[in-house]
């Protein structure tokens, strides 16, 4: 996913994200990693994001998690 100024880039496999206890999988997770300018110049930033996506009957919830300054917020998308 390419932005103005660099591009993020996913850092390991996707994994499933299980019901503790159980095999039952209710999302993805995803880790990117941010590089500053284009290939092969890139400088690797310092910002970490962890995205879980959680999709449900009636809305998708994306939990975004920021190593580097430490935040944390949720995005839901309605699926009206």
């Amino acid at each position: 996913m390419a932005t103005k100024y660099g591009f993020w880039k996913p850092t390991e496999k996707d994994s499933n994200i299980k019901i503790r206890g159980t095999n039952n999988v209710i999302g993805t997770k995803k880790t990117l990693v941010y590089y500053k300018g284009r290939a092969p110049h890139d400088v690797k930033n310092h910002e970490v994001y962890i995205i879980m996506i959680i999709p449900s009957q009636s809305f998708l919830v994306f939990v975004v998690k920021s190593i580097v300054q430490k935040q944390k917020f949720m995005i839901l998308k309605h699926l009206a």
